[in-house]
């Protein structure tokens, strides 16, 4: 009899220790390198070190997943073609370049992307490219700079842009075409050609009272509307403009003569930007002339 019950015993402290390993062997992979990074045994965050691909990390993620990039500059561009978080650590320090791209951030053919804690930089074209059918986005907490244009929606709803930096691009700092149900809140927009374009763009939300206003300062346009009816007194209230060239450009005036001084050129203005800029954010970035040739 005692033997049986020894042979019970033997039997169940076998099994436990299978299922202690077992258990130790999933904590062990919890903490397993691959090549775009650190993936937690979850699969909902996968963290990207300086050196690995930020990219790979997106194509290896699952919707609904999370992409950690760990402070760094990392060249290149990147598409987006499912629902992730792409949260860098520190937006003055975490830096995504795009070395000349044409888009240097991509978002294609999905819904629910966040892109928040980068500077983008270095896009011959757009910053932040939101592309069309792709809705419910949240870009924010972002610096976009030398690029064509900062942040361009296109035939694309329901998206909320807030609390960037967009500043030294040449063309457009936020630009919405074909796109209704946007919201542009608390954005600083400066040294554009134009601060905000709204092109066939009409109910969305540009500013607010507060912090919801974008403060725009220093482009030659401030807000650009083309085939689109705002009333300049509503995007005048919701707005914070300095020194632009024109404040409003193209929305119904209440009794304002809108018609654009032909002796102006359509320049970018250089000048210290009115809006308060973060002390951390670059003093200088890469030129589109004097890129890396190699990553």
């Amino acid at each position: 009899m005692k033997n049986k019950c020894f042979v019970k015993e033997a039997s169940v402290l076998l099994i436990i220790t299978i299922i202690l390993s077992s258990v130790g062997a999933m904590a062990a992979y919890t903490q397993q390198q691959t090549a775009t990074g650190t993936a937690v045994t979850s699969g909902t965050t996968w963290y990207v070190h300086p050196g690995e691909s930020i990219q790979a990390a997106i194509d290896a993620a699952s919707p609904g997943d999370t992409v950690y990039v760990y402070n760094g500059t990392y060249y290149g561009d990147i598409s987006i073609d499912k629902s992730i978080k792409l949260i860098g650590e520190d937006k003055h320090n975490t830096i995504i370049d795009g070395e000349g791209a044409f888009d240097v951030v991509e978002i294609d053919d999905t819904i629910l992307v966040t892109i928040s804690g980068f500077t983008i930089r270095n896009g011959l074209y757009k910053g932040i490219a939101i592309d069309p059918n792709t809705n419910c986005n949240k870009i924010t907490g972002n610096i976009i700079t030398n690029c064509g244009g900062g942040i361009y929606i296109w035939d694309s709803n329901y998206n909320t842009v807030y609390n960037n930096v967009v500043i030294y691009n040449d063309d457009v700092g936020i630009m919405i075409t074909d796109g209704h149900s946007n919201i542009i809140w608390g954005n600083i927009i400066t040294n554009s050609d134009e601060g905000i374009e709204l092109c066939f763009a009409g109910l969305n939300v540009i500013g607010g009272t507060d912090w919801k206003q974008n403060t725009i300062s220093n482009n030659h346009i401030g807000i650009y509307v083309d085939f689109c009816l705002y009333m300049e007194s509503t995007l005048r209230e919701n707005n914070n403009f300095s020194g632009n060239d024109i404040d409003i450009y193209g929305a119904i005036p209440d009794n304002a003569d809108q018609s654009i001084p032909s002796s102006q050129p359509i320049t970018t203005q250089q000048s210290t930007p009115a809006a308060t800029i973060p002390t951390s954010t670059p003093a200088t970035t890469t030129s589109k002339s004097s890129l890396p040739t190699s990553r």
